[in-house]
């Protein structure tokens, strides 16, 4: 993890710890009340009823030391802030634990835990991922009038239509997920859609044909990077629990009763051939109020197609 990456993170934490009027934000920029011409650079602020606290980051390898403490006193004082909180992920030192409780700087740590330790603490959070898997698939594409050329070189310009083949499976998904007569899988159904403004060799697309059979599959993905952000006193008190996966760039924060998730559906989504997303369910390690959701990436995503059968017509009947 980057420092940046460091400070990123403390700021979702502590974005789902205060009080939800209040304004979190991360790499912000003040002037110096002595010279206002002059922009500071702040880790973090948090902004609450006209007053506003710094947040400060170190992400070393060491424990931070009463030098840092003491750099920060001074900084709290020139900048005019509310609050300093200093957030290290390697701890602090006693002597600077000592300096920051008598001059009212806020310690914390963020500390990330090894995998042998995670599984010792039991239950973690999962997400469940839901998608459709059409097989068999049949794709047939009418036109006004036929290309005059084999269905091979047909099916060849057809595939490399990226965007009309998500369109057209999109269109699939959605019409599942809306359809309530659809109960159980496999689905079995055939459908015509508009094909849009869409051409192969100079002709136009009509309309587009689909018979397939739908199976819904489900795939759990594990979180199983483990971080913990505690206040730093004579003893640590846990306040948030982050549990991540760096393969599918996802996390959750579980911060007391409140629940952050961010996922990357285009991490996620690596679904193979024929398949399009449907949903994802999150099974946490504790029992919370309604998560709230950032999703990065859209779930319109990138469609593989490869086994399905194909065929040609046009409006005069002609078949390929």
């Amino acid at each position: 993890m980057s420092p940046k990456e460091f400070e990123q993170i403390v700021s979702r934490i502590v974005s789902i710890m205060v009080e939800s009027q209040s304004e979190v934000v991360w790499n912000d920029k003040i002037p110096d009340p002595d010279n206002p011409k002059q922009m500071r650079q702040i880790d973090i602020s948090i902004n609450h009823d006209g007053l506003k606290s710094h947040i400060e980051c170190r992400h070393h390898s060491a424990p931070q030391d009463v030098k840092w403490i003491e750099e920060l006193i001074g900084r709290k004082l020139s900048l005019d802030a509310f609050a300093m909180i200093a957030v290290s992920s390697s701890g602090f030192t006693e002597g600077a634990t000592k300096k920051a409780e008598k001059r009212g700087i806020f310690l914390h740590t963020l500390t990330e835990h090894s995998p042998e330790i995670v599984h010792t603490w039991g239950k973690s959070s999962k997400a469940e991922v839901g998608y459709y898997y059409f097989h068999p698939l049949h794709i047939h594409l009418v036109f006004d009038e036929l290309p005059e050329v084999g269905v091979k070189k047909l099916v060849d310009a057809f595939i490399l239509k990226q965007d009309f083949i998500n369109a057209i499976f999109n269109e699939l998904k959605y019409g599942i997920n809306n359809n309530s007569m659809i109960t159980s899988f496999p689905y079995s159904f055939q459908i015509e859609g508009k094909a849009g403004d869409v051409s192969l060799f100079g002709k136009r697309i009509k309309s587009v044909r689909i018979g397939a059979t739908a199976n819904y599959l489900k795939e759990v993905l594990e979180l199983p990077n483990l971080m913990t952000f505690s206040r730093t006193s004579h003893e640590l008190q846990d306040l948030a629990r982050i549990e991540k996966s760096d393969i599918y760039n996802s996390e959750i924060i579980l911060a007391g009763s409140r629940v952050k998730v961010q996922f990357d559906i285009t991490k996620i989504l690596n679904l193979g051939v024929n398949k399009a997303f449907s949903t994802i369910e999150f099974e946490l390690s504790r029992k919370t109020q309604i998560p709230e959701i950032e999703v990065i990436g859209n779930a319109d995503h990138k469609v593989s197609i490869d086994n399905f059968s194909f065929g040609a017509s046009d409006l005069s009947g002609n078949t390929l």
